[in-house]
């Protein structure tokens, strides 16, 4: 909030103004295509730029991620940290938003702006999918109400951040995925570089998966499927032990010294999550628990009964509304009837749940953190719940009828 306040000016607010219209004319151009309204898309861009405001008056006096990348663009910095483009997500982050002041000018209001919007447009993607499923068979919007009642979607995506980018990637997946065709495959592109940049590790996580559904879902000879995958594997696997020795894993766990040297075992990177695990052991959100408690403990924070604040209180209800999910699965997915609309997304959502949880019950050992990273899984979540609950919905109306 300071530095919104401190470089507040009217020049700044007329080219706040102009990149605000300018957003919302692509945004609004893209509505047909997407099966949206003017005002649908005009509310999401409202409350997420609220949002952005939000976030700065939380993190006021905090030296957080979004306000260290601005740093790092100051003209002192430039001569000591002037990064490029390449796997590590944090220099990149650092370049996009120096790059950004090159265009825009120092200002944070208008960089933060420019990510928030960003995020804007990949929620707006992730409700054009969710709104798609019902397809107009039931009056009740309940695309809207269950993003609205998501503030972690909102709040982490508001502001300069790698988790934004991902975010808006990821929702791009959703999207290529639901209309999986050649004249789309630039959105699968697109949506694999913005997350390659932004968190590397969740590219190699959605590579692999849709690697897999390549193997199951093409009629070709099992040789060429197998064939394809080790190609698409090699960059995968390279890109894995650049990310390791990036976060030390060669100085910890290995004696290996460059990456040609490494050798992954199940031993060397347990003992290597270990020793990360200890970074965060005196932390108030150190969560020490084994693996399979952590698991499922991971969606049930926060409690409504630990709520302290107004934004612990908006966490609290997403969580209820979490278990609610789950609750619903529970119960209603043994109907033997259930057929999903779109076989490649159901089945790509359930893969990435399952992996990401694994990854975060083995890598994440801080709640805060989770809180956070909580964003990348929910699209899919929400996705599969809308899915099977318009289903129910659909089938109960036909029976009904009959």
């Amino acid at each position: 909030m300071y530095f919104l306040i401190e470089e507040f000016n009217i020049y700044i607010l007329t080219k706040f103004l102009i990149l605000l219209i300018l957003y919302l004319l692509i945004f609004l151009y893209l509505a047909p295509r997407l099966k949206l309204n003017k005002y649908e898309i005009i509310f999401i861009v409202i409350l997420h730029l609220f949002f952005l405001f939000f976030y700065s008056y939380i993190f006021n006096n905090q030296n957080n991620d979004a306000i260290q990348s601005y740093f790092y663009c100051y003209e002192d910095h430039r001569p000591f940290y002037n990064p490029k483009l390449s796997y590590k997500s944090t220099d990149n982050l650092v370049w996009f938003v120096k790059n950004l002041c090159n265009i825009l000018g120092q200002n944070y209001l208008l960089i933060a702006t420019n990510f928030n919007l960003i995020g804007s447009f990949g929620i707006i993607i992730l409700y054009s999918c969710l709104k798609k499923i019902n397809q107009n068979k039931n009056i009740f919007n309940y695309s809207l109400l269950i993003i609205i009642f998501s503030p972690s979607i909102f709040f982490w995506t508001s502001t300069i951040s790698k988790d934004t980018i991902c975010f808006t990637g990821l929702c791009l997946m959703i999207y290529y995925l639901n209309n999986s065709n050649l004249k789309n495959i630039f959105l699968l592109i697109l949506s694999l570089i913005l997350i390659f940049f932004s968190k590397p590790h969740i590219f190699i996580l959605t590579s692999s998966i849709l690697l897999f559904l390549l193997f199951l879902k093409y009629n070709i000879s099992i040789y060429a499927k197998i064939l394809i995958i080790f190609i698409g594997s090699l960059p995968i696997y390279y890109l894995l032990l650049l990310l390791l020795n990036y976060s030390g894993y060669t100085y910890i766990s290995t004696s290996a010294s460059t990456i040609y040297d490494l050798k992954l075992s199940i031993t060397s990177i347990q003992e290597y999550f270990n020793t990360f695990s200890y970074r965060f052991r005196y932390s108030d959100g150190y969560i020490d628990e084994i693996f399979i408690i952590r698991l499922f403990n991971l969606f049930l924070i926060p409690k409504l009964s630990e709520t302290y604040s107004m934004t612990s209180l908006f966490l609290g209800i997403e969580t209820v509304i979490l278990l609610f999910i789950f609750l619903y699965f529970s119960i209603l997915l043994p109907n033997r009837n259930y057929i999903s609309r779109n076989i490649l997304t159901i089945q790509f959502s359930y893969l990435f749940i399952l992996v990401m949880l694994i990854f975060y019950s083995i890598t994440i050992y801080n709640t805060g953190v989770f809180l956070r990273q909580k964003i990348f899984i929910l699209p899919f979540i929400f996705y599969l719940f809308l899915d099977r609950l318009y289903f129910q919905k659909n089938f109960g109306n036909e029976k009904k009828s009959n």
